[in-house]
């Protein structure tokens, strides 16, 4: 099969990276600029070898009376050219009610560019949920990496912030990352391609517009050649350093700490001997992912927090965004509340269930519809479930699964271990159970008891909420 060179060397990136898989469901995020325009071409041109099923998707910003619209329309067009399926959003950025809604998402300075950008995620998120697609194709370049990452660089960003844009992220995928600019712009002409060219990529009030148009040109004056390709090659080599950090600290964390019913214990004299790169990791792994803490620890918190750790005295005690610590002997301990267990009794029948905060809804459905759906939330029991007495309740020591896949008994306990389901989180998971048998974890697993068989015409579907 002939390919465009451009389309090839994307072709490899992805095979040498395994970003994508042949028979995928793709979503791919079409604005209509020169970058999205060539992504598209270049995922039609390689299409048929891959077997991709294809999904265009375009939000309007709806910040330029006409323009926006213009650019809606020529997306329309394009996807329909193509023969693709599309999908389109409206923004209402200026609207109080948006940026009430996305101003407690965004972990950044809440900009009407942050906003947006968390509106966009969000979107793509859903549309990738409803047309079961396997990736989100983005067509962010090479040239955007670098300037990302000087742009890092320059405001003194982290590790974290210096990686750049990473290749993929869950769903999220950049197939031309190692794509420059000028390949990119010589690929369209070839092409003979159209798109629209947003007139703010060129003023000089935005910071990265800046970094483009005259740092970028002043470092090559100066007889860095490629600072592009050099400051993307500098983001792949410490994308690579930071994930053997992770599983450093990933190795260090598990020799260290240790939970219980009561809380979570950091054994201090291990944390003395570790390198500081690793002790801010694993103090932060704590406070996002075993205690859910939505805030950015800074700097000089997890200085506080470390100098606390190394040098309290006995019974010492200190607290941070509601979280306390508190000096115990050998350890460091963070004391869990005591949180509302979960105990609700039902008899299986269609409807809703309300249980403390969460609602748990049980529909009856045809069997034969697709079962393959990436929700652990939702799950598939034979209608023979139908008129039994359940009971919701929270996992309690000694509970087992038969997990389904697996063939044999699993302590409830390491299952949600395993699924790295955070210690406060953990303490009142809640488990359904008929009898004394556990016939699901929402979110994690489900047992091989009561399965849909094949022949069934009818199934109960459990969505948990």
């Amino acid at each position: 099969m002939k390919w465009s060179p451009l389309a090839e060397k994307v072709h490899q990136m992805l095979v040498r990276k395994a970003l994508l898989q042949q028979n995928d469901k793709l979503l791919i995020t079409l604005s209509g600029g020169r970058d999205s325009v060539a992504l598209l071409a270049i995922i039609m041109e390689l299409k048929d070898y891959w077997n991709w099923d294809l999904v265009v998707g375009h939000i309007n910003h709806d910040l330029r009376p006409g323009e926006d619209e213009k650019e809606a329309v020529f997306c329309r067009e394009m996807a329909k050219n193509y023969g693709l399926t599309y999908v389109e959003e409206t923004l209402d950025l200026l609207s109080p009610s948006f940026r009430k809604k996305y101003k407690n998402k965004s972990s950044q300075n809440p900009s009407l560019e942050s906003l947006a950008r968390e509106a966009r995620y969000e979107i793509f998120h859903l549309w990738s949920q409803e047309f079961k697609c396997n990736a989100i194709c983005s067509g962010h370049h090479m040239d955007d990496q670098a300037e990302t990452v000087l742009y890092r660089m320059l405001t003194g960003s982290g590790l974290k912030g210096l990686l750049g844009i990473p290749s993929s992220r869950e769903l999220f995928v950049r197939p031309l990352l190692e794509i420059s600019r000028d390949e990119i712009s010589d690929y369209i002409k070839q092409k003979d391609l159209l798109y629209y060219d947003d007139p703010t990529n060129k003023e000089h009030r935005f910071v990265r517009n800046k970094i483009r148009h005259a740092v970028l040109p002043s470092l090559r004056a100066m007889g860095f050649e490629n600072p592009e390709k050099a400051l993307s090659a500098t983001a792949t080599s410490l994308e690579e350093a930071s994930i053997a950090l992770e599983q450093i600290a990933d190795e260090a964390y598990e020799e260290i700490i240790s939970t219980s019913a009561k809380g979570l214990k950091l054994y201090r004299k291990g944390f003395v001997k570790l390198p500081r790169y690793i002790q801010k990791k694993i103090l932060q792994k704590i406070f996002k992912e075993q205690l859910l803490l939505r805030q950015h620890l800074s700097e000089k918190q997890l200085d506080q927090l470390s100098t606390f750790i190394i040098s309290a005295e006995q019974g010492a005690s200190t607290d941070l965004f509601g979280v306390s610590l508190l000096k115990d002997r050998e350890h460091i301990v963070f004391p869990f509340e005591k949180a509302k267990k979960v105990q609700t009794s039902f008899i299986c029948k269609p409807g809703k269930i309300n249980i403390l905060e969460k609602e748990l809804f049980i529909e009856i459905k045809i069997a034969k519809q697709d079962l393959v759906i990436n929700d652990q939330f939702i799950a598939y029991f034979s209608i023979d479930l139908l008129g039994e007495s359940l009971k919701f309740r929270t996992w309690e020591n000694g509970d087992q699964m038969t997990v389904f896949g697996a063939g044999k008994n699993k302590k409830v306990s390491n299952i949600l271990k395993d699924e790295k389901v955070g210690a406060l989180e953990k303490q009142t998971y809640p488990v359904l159970v008929k009898d004394q048998s556990i016939l699901w974890i929402p979110g994690v697993k489900r047992s091989n008891r009561y399965l849909v068989d094949e022949d069934s015409f009818e199934m109960l579907v459990f969505t948990y909420k």
